[in-house]
């Protein structure tokens, strides 16, 4: 194998082939002025770039691809200076760059009408060219226009400045960082003077401190080499040290728990040790491709890719494997699974167009750039219109036909929402945090902007914080009466372990203990232990008690690839592509019919009914069915935000109000409006009436299975974490996968395998349901410890956009400082890759600043993108490169509701291992 780099130059100097470390050959040819003219790759890709001047001066650049999608840049230069640049995509969409001839002002023309103008100054002090005014102009007309300046102070009288202010004015509204470089302190103030210091070295630089005021500040400690070796907040210390190579050597968690690495001569991880004596081994092909994983339970995954190092097998230890194919622009064409069934993708104009499953033919069209306009199904389609990039329509058509409306400020916020028939107006604060949804009103901490209260004059919810930025009392009255209240008490990694419910007159205290992994082992009510847990080493439930069930040291099996064979006395059976297939009980077999996308088709009981379920082309589904009869239709605003449903025959029977979180806060029915109610972790509790009278309550094992329903008959379709639960089957469905709860575990594989976030592809949120959740399917959320890195990544960001706008690598070091000190969970897969997890978690808080009308950090979803980030960092390239959640990433990003339209698309069509 070859251990180096190998490179050919020709005569003149330039590079014409390159050799990696695999050996793959990259081909470089030039014009013979030493331009580029093509550069071809081992797999048949080519790029091919052409460049003429005409006689009017206009400079023609093209760029063709091997599958034949060309974009072309005609540049023209005027005798007064002033140039303009036009961009034509393969798509047909056209954008233009106008300049002045001063070189101050310039004009940018998007395809989808969106206007950027923009305009340079030069700095007063050091005399550097900066973007100084842009403004952003919709195609309705919508402004929005952001201001930047920059003053110096020499306080000490030495002649050079030490009080740097930069200002941000957005719309009229100053945000200011004040950076004092004589005492290390950087003052970060908002439009309504909420107040985030972080405090430095002045002789290295390094941050000695970040703080949000209301919130323990947090600390770090470094090595002679300026490492980070400690982070501190409150009483959770994070240590770590290094190896003589300067590699990671070992964390301890403020749980004091170690976690010990080994990284080859490359610098990549082969080893992690874990506190319950388990370990996962890496293996790497010679551009650093993770070919090799062994899991805990010393089972072996193995990967091969192509010469892009793009994935081009997979081979999991008994279904046989999974294999991709991709075209000359390196998208993923071909999807074959072990079964040999196949998702293939068709592109047009460098634009997915079309994908071919064995179930469905998806079908795309596009407006103007590569915004998503529309996707049929059959009979089932969707429709978008935009404002530029502003998402405004969303129309159904099909089994259900509806639509939602969306309109924005002149912020570019989201303004309203209509949809069921009702119009819902959001207001925002002048540091632009949600403070009104319709008739709710949110009330905010005055110095760091935490929601402390929600009512809209009926229910009143109030929540109070600890130190840290974490829920440990909420409570919810409706009409004066106390309906349902919550006491949470934590650890040192953020875990709760102690959980007081109040509703009505009855008082339960909930006490939970974890093993040395994070796993749930045992859970007392009022001093009696009603549930324990025993794992294996990848997280396989092996031995359950559970008094609420009548369940006594009730023994589970599974395969080498973690399929659950038998539970008690029921048997499961799992297709070769990962699918449950059938669950044999005494009374008989329950049968499950899946997609290749994942969807569930069908499911036929025990009983002889028949439940079949239809979705749209981005996989929602749309209609419940029993024995061919409708008796549900949804209304999704996304993958996971239910709006409303619907009966067979149109009929409005429930409409659900949000306020700020991910869970409606109350729903009219029947002309009458319910309050909504839930535990820590979403799962329904109680639905109240306005006179403040129980009309339901809801009792819940750990892992979500249904103890106690006061009122079957009314049914609702949340439940257990927030999922959409089936009464009729028990499952709960979360965005790409459903939930047994009798099990405790996925019925299918983590649709982006292990980017997911664990070695076990249908493990449940690392086996921890009192404090993650996994709305989407794909990823562990943390509901608890995300303070560290979402403040930290936040007062990073906020720092960044202040000191020449490098708002990532701002918010990746701001995230580092947090959740370094966040990852705390006692799960191995979290903590080995603390870089990596720094940077994702950034990203996060940025994708939400940008995205969430809400304006209200999802301090988990944090936490969550900090997990996948340090999974991707510790098992490969291509989980960051291929994985879903990149892309859908890079989708959220590409500009509000349109961005998760988009996100929508690439997780409907593109499964990169389902």
């Amino acid at each position: 194998a070859n251990t180096s780099f190998s490179f050919t130059y020709d005569l003149g100097g330039l590079m014409t082939d390159e050799y990696d470390l695999k050996g793959n050959h990259f081909v470089h040819i030039y014009d013979g002025s030493g331009k580029v003219t093509d550069i071809n790759d081992p797999e048949g890709g080519t790029w091919d770039y052409s460049r003429t001047v005409d006689s009017d001066g206009n400079v023609t650049t093209t760029a063709q691809t091997g599958e034949g999608n060309t974009t072309t840049y005609v540049d023209r230069t005027e005798t007064t200076g002033a140039s303009t640049s036009v961009k034509t995509g393969s798509d047909g969409s056209i954008s233009t760059i106008s300049r002045a001839s001063d070189g101050i002002t310039e004009t940018n023309e998007l395809s989808c009408g969106m206007t950027l103008d923009m305009k340079y100054d030069l700095d007063s002090e050091y005399i550097y060219r900066y973007l100084k005014d842009v403004t952003r102009t919709s195609p309705s007309g919508l402004l929005r226009s952001t201001t930047s300046s920059k003053s110096y102070a020499d306080t000490n009288t030495d002649g050079i400045p030490d009080l740097i202010t930069d200002t941000v004015t957005v719309n009229g509204k100053d945000w200011t960082s004040a950076d004092n470089t004589l005492t290390g302190m950087i003052t970060n103030t908002s439009p309504l003077g909420r107040v985030s210091t972080v405090k430095y070295n002045t002789t290295n630089l390094l941050t000695d401190e970040s703080e949000v005021t209301g919130i323990l500040p947090l600390t770090f400690s470094y090595d002679t080499r300026g490492r980070l070796i400690g982070t501190t907040v409150g009483t959770r210390t994070s240590t770590r040290d290094y190896d003589a190579n300067g590699y990671l050597d070992y964390i301890i968690t403020p749980d004091n728990k170690t976690y010990d690495y080994t990284f080859d001569v490359m610098g990549r991880l082969t080893r992690e040790d874990r506190p319950d004596n388990t370990s996962i081994g890496y293996s790497y092909d010679n551009n650093g491709n993770m070919t090799l994983l062994v899991t805990p339970k010393s089972i072996s995954h193995t990967f091969d890719y192509t010469g892009n190092d793009q994935r081009k097998d997979y081979t999991p230890p008994i279904s046989g494997s999974y294999a991709y194919v991709f075209d000359k622009e390196r998208k993923l064409k071909t999807l074959t699974f072990p079964t040999g069934s196949q998702i293939q993708n068709t592109y047009t104009n460098g634009l997915l167009t079309n994908t071919l499953t064995p179930e469905n033919t998806i079908d795309f069209t596009y407006e103007c750039t590569s915004l998503l306009s529309g996707a049929s199904m059959g009979s089932e389609t969707v429709a978008y219109a935009y404002d530029g990039s502003l998402l405004e329509t969303d129309t159904r058509s099909g089994i259900l036909n509806k639509a939602i409306n969306y309109t924005y400020d002149n912020n570019h916020r989201l303004a309203s929402v209509t949809y069921a028939g009702s119009n819902y107006l959001l207001g925002y604060d002048d540091d632009s945090l949600l403070t009104s949804v319709g008739g709710f009103t949110i009330t905010r901490n005055t110095d760091n902007g935490l929601p402390e209260s929600v009512s809209d004059g009926t229910l009143t919810q109030t929540r109070s914080f600890n130190g840290y930025g974490e829920v440990d009392n909420y409570s919810n009255t409706v009409n004066a009466v106390n309906a349902y209240d919550v006491s949470l008490t934590r650890d040192n990694s953020g875990r709760i372990t102690e959980r007081i419910e109040v509703i009505g007159a009855e008082t339960i205290t909930w006490d939970y203990v974890y093993d040395d992994l994070g796993r749930l082992e045992e859970v007392k009510k009022n001093t009696n232990v009603v549930e324990s847990y025993e794992y294996d080493a990848n997280g396989n439930r092996t031995l359950e008690t559970n008094t609420a069930k009548g369940i006594t040291n009730k023994v589970y099996d599974y395969s080498n690839e973690d399929h659950i064979i038998s539970a008690g006395t029921d048997l499961y059976v799992f297709d070769y592509d990962g699918f449950l297939v059938d669950k044999v009980s005494e009374a008989g077999a329950t049968t499950h019919d899946y997609s290749l996308r994942g969807e569930l088709l069908s499911v036929d009981l025990t009983d002889g009914r028949s439940i079949t379920y239809d979705h749209d082309p981005m996989g929602r589904r749309v209609a419940k069915k029993i024995d061919g009869t409708v008796v549900e239709k949804y209304l999704w605003r996304d993958n996971t935000t239910l709006l409303a449903v619907y009966d067979g025959l149109d009929n409005l029977t429930m409409r659900f109000n949000y306020a700020d979180g991910r869970l409606p806060i109350s729903m009219l029915r029947g002309g009458n409006t319910y309050y909504m109610m839930y535990d820590q972790v979403g799962s329904l509790k109680l639905i109240v009436d306005s006179t403040g009278s129980t009309t339901k309550r809801i009792d819940y094992d750990s892992f979500g299975n249904i103890i106690n329903d006061t009122n079957p008959g009314f049914t609702l379709p949340f439940g257990f974490a927030g999922g959409l639960h089936d009464r009729d089957t028990g499952l709960v469905r979360f965005g790409a996968r459903d939930f047994d709860p009798t099990i405790g575990r996925w019925t299918a594989k983590d649709p982006i395998d292990f980017a997911g976030g664990d070695t076990n592809l249908y493990g449940y949120v690392a086996n921890n349901p009192v404090n993650f959740i996994d709305p989407n399917g794909e990823f562990i959320n943390g509901i608890t410890a995300g303070i560290g890195a979402s403040i930290g990544a936040a007062v990073g960001a906020t720092n960044a956009i202040f000191n020449g706008g490098s708002i990532w690598k701002g918010a990746a070091f701001g995230a580092l400082t947090g959740a370094t000190a966040g990852f705390t969970f006692g799960a191995s897969i979290y903590v080995h890759a603390a870089a990596h997890a720094a940077i994702s978690a950034g990203t996060d808080v940025l994708q939400q600043t940008f995205t969430t009308p809400c304006g209200h950090i999802n301090y988990g979803s944090v936490v969550s993108s900090g997990i996948a980030g340090a999974l991707g960092g510790g098992l490969g390239k291509f989980l960051v490169r291929k994985g879903e959640a990149a892309v859908v990433d890079a989708a959220i990003l590409s500009g509000g509701l349109s961005g998760i339209v988009n996100a929508g698309l690439t997780w409907a069509t593109q499964p990169v291992n389902r």
